[in-house]
This record gives C-alpha cells, sequence and structure tokens, in this order.
C-alpha cells in the first residue's frame, strides 16, 4: 500500500529547486496545499464542532447525555473504520479522484447533518461523514510529502500539524459563537462553502498522482481490523447502560473485538503482503511517536469535549460565553507551535515534548481544583496553559513518529498513524463519558448522606426545611450539579496523570538532533 501512494525519492515538484537555492513551492502547488488544508482542517473541526451545541442537540433531538455522546463517537469511529482503506483506493484510483470524492461526500453529509430530526437520522448521517472524511487527513499528508524535498519535511509537518491541532481547538470556540447567533444546525452548514471552496482548489490546482506499483489488497487483514474496531467501539459506547460485564451482549462484543484482533495480528505476521506492513512496527521511533500521539490527542480531545457541558450544564454559562472562555487554548495553541517551529532546529525534539507535556499536565492539575464558585479568568488560565503545552507537542510528535521511517513507508504509516490517533480518541471519550455518568450517581448517593435535618453541618448552616417540596427539589438539583463537578474534576485528574506517564514514553525517543536526515 505504501508503494501505491508514496511519492518516489524526487518528487516533482521538489526536483524543481536547483541545488544550493531554497525550495519553494510554485504556486500552484501553494493552491493546492491551501485546497487540501482547507478539506483537512474542516475535518478536524468536525471532531469538536459540535461540541459546544450537544446541549441544544440533547433536546432537539430528545436524547439522554449517553445517547447524545453517539453525535461524536459515530464520527470518530466511522473515521477511524475508513481511514485504513484510503491508501490503497489512492492507489487505485488517484489522489486527486480520492480527495474529491471525499470533499463531495462530507459536504453532502454535512448538510444531512444539519436537517436531521431525530437522534438515529444524526448518527447515520454523522458515520457517513466519518467515512467521507476518513481520506482527507491521510492524503494530505500524501500530498505534502510528494510535494516537499525531503529535507523540508520539518516544515510540511508542521504544515500538517497545523490542520490537525488548530481544528480540535477552535472547534468548540466556533460551535458556540455559531449556536448563540444561530442555531446548532449551522456548525454543519458551514461546511457546504468550505467544502465548495475546497473541492474547486483540489480540482483546479492539483495534479493527479497514481502509483504504478502493486495494488495488492489484503481483504482478510482489512476485515478483521474493522470488525475489532467496530465491537470494541460498541463495548465501549454500550457498556455504561448494559452494566457493563454483566451483560452478554457486551462480552460478545468484546470476545468478538479479541478474536478479530487476534486474527488480524496473525494475519500481519504470517502474510506474505498484510494489510499493514510490518516494517512499521519495528520502528522504535514510529511505534513511540504514535503511542505518544494517542495519549495526547486522546488527552486533548477528552478536555476538549468535557469542559462544554461542564461549564453549561453545571456553571451555567451560555454557549457563547463557553466558546470564548474557551478560546485561549487555542491562542496558546498558535504561540506554542510557533515556538516549537522556531527551537526545534535548535534543541533536541525530546526537551520540547516534554516541556508541552508537564505545562498540559499543569492546566490539567489547575482544572481539578477548581470548584462552581470559579472565575472565569481561573477557565481562562487553565486553558491557554493547556493550549501553550500541546502547541509545542503535536508538530514534534508527527516529526518523532516519521523521523526514522524510510520515505517508501510515510504514506502508510500517515494511515495508521491517523488511525490509532481516531482510535484512541474515540475509546478514551467513550470511556470518559461512561466513567463521567457512573462517577455522577456514586457522587451523588455519597452526598445525600449529608442532606438531612438531622446533620449537624445542616443545622450549622441554617439550610430550609425538607417538608416543602419546592425545596426538596431544589436540594436534589444543587446536589445533582455538585456532584457532577466532582466527577469533572476527577476526569481532569486523571487526565493529568495521563499527561505525566507520557512523559515517560519519551525516553524511549531514538533520534538525531536534526530532522533532516533520510
Amino acid at each position: 500500500m505504501s508503494e501505491a501512494i508514496g511519492a518516489p525519492a524526487a518528487a516533482p515538484a521538489a526536483a524543481a529547486a536547483a541545488p544550493g537555492e531554497p525550495f519553494r513551492l510554485s504556486l500552484r502547488d501553494k493552491m493546492a496545499v491551501a485546497a487540501i488544508m482547507v478539506g483537512a482542517t474542516m475535518q478536524s473541526i468536525d471532531m469538536t464542532i459540535a461540541n459546544v451545541a450537544l446541549p441544544h442537540m440533547q433536546g432537539s433531538l430528545a436524547a439522554t447525555i449517553d445517547q447524545i455522546a453517539w453525535v461524536l463517537t459515530s464520527y470518530i469511529v466511522a473515521s477511524a473504520v475508513g481511514t485504513p482503506l484510503m491508501g490503497w483506493l489512492a492507489s487505485r484510483f488517484g489522489q486527486k479522484r480520492v480527495l474529491m470524492l471525499s470533499l463531495l461526500g462530507f459536504t453532502i453529509t454535512s448538510v444531512l447533518c444539519g436537517i436531521a430530526s431525530t437522534l438515529e437520522e444524526m448518527v447515520a448521517y454523522r458515520t457517513f461523514q466519518g467515512l467521507s472524511s476518513a481520506a482527507l487527513l491521510p492524503l494530505a499528508q500524501a500530498v505534502m510529502m510528494r510535494l516537499y524535498p525531503r529535507e523540508y519535511f520539518a516544515k510540511a509537518m508542521a504544515i500538517i500539524g497545523v490542520g490537525m491541532m488548530l481544528g480540535p481547538i477552535l472547534g468548540p470556540t466556533l460551535g458556540g459563537y455559531i449556536t448563540e447567533i444561530s442555531n446548532w444546525r449551522w456548525v454543519f452548514f458551514i461546511n457546504l462553502p468550505l467544502g465548495l471552496v475546497a473541492m474547486a482548489g483540489v480540482w483546479a490546482f492539483l495534479d493527479e498522482y497514481r502509483s504504478s506499483g502493486d495494488t495488492y489488497f489484503d481483504r482478510f487483514g482489512f476485515a478483521t481490523l474493522i470488525i475489532a474496531i467496530a465491537a470494541f467501539q460498541l463495548m465501549l459506547d454500550r457498556g455504561e447502560t448494559k452494566h457493563w460485564f454483566d451483560s452478554t451482549e457486551i462480552m460478545l462484543y468484546a470476545g468478538i473485538a479479541a478474536l478479530a484482533f487476534y486474527m488480524f495480528v496473525v494475519q500481519t505476521v504470517t502474510a506474505r503482503k498484510p494489510f499493514v506492513s510490518r516494517a512499521l512496527f519495528l520502528d522504535r521511533n514510529f511505534v513511540t511517536g504514535s503511542l505518544l500521539f494517542v495519549m495526547v490527542s486522546g488527552n486533548m480531545m477528552i478536555t476538549v469535549a468535557l469542559q462544554p457541558p461542564m461549564l453549561q450544564n453545571v456553571m451555567g454559562y451560555p454557549v457563547l460565553v463557553v466558546g470564548y472562555l474557551l478560546a485561549p487554548r487555542g491562542v496558546g495553541t498558535m504561540l506554542g507551535m510557533v515556538l516549537s517551529a522556531r527551537m526545534m532546529n535548535k534543541i533536541d525534539v525530546r526537551y520540547l515534548v516534554i516541556t508541552g507535556l508537564s505545562l498540559t499536565a499543569i492546566g490539567l492539575w489547575d482544572l481539578s481544583r477548581l470548584s462552581t464558585d470559579i472565575s472565569q479568568w481561573d477557565i481562562v488560565r487553565s486553558a491557554f496553559i493547556q493550549g501553550l503545552g500541546l502547541g509545542l507537542v503535536f508538530v514534534q510528535l508527527n516529526t518523532i513518529a516519521f523521523a526514522s521511517l524510510p520515505r517508501h513507508l510515510h504514506v502508510e504509516a500517515a494511515t495508521m498513524f491517523n488511525l490509532m490517533r481516531a482510535m484512541g480518541t474515540s475509546a478514551g471519550l467513550s470511556i470518559a463519558v461512561a466513567l463521567l455518568a457512573q462517577h455522577t450517581q456514586i457522587n451523588h448517593a455519597e452526598l445525600t448522606q449529608f442532606v438531612s435535618p438531622f446533620h449537624e453541618i445542616w443545622r450549622l448552616a441554617g439550610m430550609p426545611s425538607l417538608a416543602d417540596p419546592a425545596s426538596l427539589q431544589l436540594m436534589n438539583a444543587e446536589v445533582t450539579r455538585q456532584a457532577m463537578m466532582i466527577s469533572f474534576l476527577n476526569a481532569f485528574h486523571w487526565l493529568m496523570i495521563s499527561a505525566l506517564l507520557a512523559i515517560v514514553l519519551m525516553f524511549f525517543v531514538r533520534m538525531p538532533r536534526s530532522m533532516t536526515r533520510d
């Protein structure tokens, strides 16, 4: 698969620069890069733009908090399922054609999401939207690696990193603004003009590229991987409502996922031409960088997904204010990326990543200490620190993962890199939502021990009588609010620990000071 869409040793655009002269893309190639980055950024934004609008969608679609999470997870897991297939499709039909069809499908399904009237329709449309989006990031990376020579590889990864990073960061802010001035349906309708612009740019400026190499497709390896992904995701999403492994259904999903993954591993190890090249898993930096990327992207996506409902449902902020309060994360990310780009050739990238992960952990620690009485400055401060840390990390993780891979494996590596990112994010999000709902119930039960007129704290605080039904209802609402807040704080505490654990993986990275050698 890597030979199918991987560029040859010297791509046509890269070979145009004379020896000794700085490399510059032609105007046509710059326009092509801009078009594919619009598509890639649009895809990454759609992972989080609906987060702020979820409470509004929950009411319109008559869904519970567990059910409405499918709006996010269906998109992410569908994108993960479709991603492995994109390399083979591009090798068979060409990068430009696959990108055009993906952008067309993504744009149409975005409009369908905007007009959905039931939860079932929304989940179905989001699933097809995720499948359509699967090609946008991997093929954007493939095009960039084809257009840029090896010595400018870090720059190409930085450009891709901007699209991958700013989408999830700016999504909640953009979604909050759109929801406030219009309604939640426009968070999907906004993709229509962007999709048309991206399609026009790809059609006009991107040259078709199709490999003349082997396009053999390992159907069995692909099928077992997809079955494992789907069964694992169903286990995570339905586990909370089915009481996890007390349910035969969840046991069935877990068994199918384990068996399918085992068969995929056996096929990968024994097949002459496996679906995923064995060489990828023999590269220490790729494996370590991918694991780091799974942890960091999952950490970021869970934080971005949990903060809007916390600020809206627990603290009562309007949706537009929530968007503004989370915007400093994007500012911090931009600053972190600028600093990272300036320092990446002067400082060992491992130190940059460790610094970024440490700042991320500090921001999450700050979040885990908050209460329902926090000021807006407390939210802004923690969001900015997290964004700064993530900006330092993301570009460098792309560079680390691809630093020691041979060029012919870059596109296959990009496909697996994005698959692992999507699955890690989806699994983390499902687990976080399930634990949040479960711990809210536990915390509510524990807090009700203090809601008694016979309790000393109750008498000292001068609380009202519970004989009045209205007072009882208000008290129950407040206990629920505090229980939810404790659950959110616990989640941020565990995310902080995961950021610290990610630092440990950096000690397994072995790479040169410079990222420019083959």
